[in-house]
């Protein structure tokens, strides 16, 4: 409700509170990490936007929205589908992630025009990792079943 229609002081005080329990939650939560790293980063972003620490502009709504979507989000509710990721590539996608994330700020913080291919560039990484795990992960489970004279 802070960053719509309610922009008050007592809403920026509940998401500031919500960020703490995300953040709280997430370092004790079981799971690798890389996702509880990204939940605690979650939580923290909304404790500054909260406490006004962070702009609560277009670009930072965007940004936060893209992290928590494909960051802790997906992660977490990816984890059954391919739970062994090797750590070098779950660190890699965090490190894209945030770098994503910071390119979509800097777009709104420095206002450079350069920033928005940095951006494109890493989402288009984002959607393409994604997209080799699942792949990958799809073709090791298929298995051919044999013919039992069904149709």
């Amino acid at each position: 409700m802070a960053l719509g229609p309610m922009p008050f002081l007592a809403s920026f005080l509940c998401l500031a509170i919500l960020g703490a329990l995300v953040a709280v939650a997430g370092w004790h939560a079981r799971a690798p990490l890389d996702v509880r790293l990204l939940w605690v980063g979650l939580g923290g972003a909304l404790l500054l936007l909260g406490t006004r620490l962070l702009p609560a502009n277009h670009a930072v709504s965007i940004a936060g929205l893209h992290y928590a979507i494909l960051g802790p989000v997906l992660l977490t509710l990816t984890r059954p589908l391919v739970p062994r990721i090797p750590a070098v590539v779950r660190l890699a996608y965090v490190g894209i992630l945030g770098g994503f994330t910071l390119a979509v700020l800097g777009q709104a913080w420095w206002l450079s025009p350069g920033l928005a291919t940095v951006t494109a560039w890493l989402g288009t990484a984002t959607a393409l990792g994604w997209a080799i795990a699942l792949g990958t992960r799809a073709l090791r489970g298929r298995r051919v079943a044999p013919a039992r004279g069904r149709i």
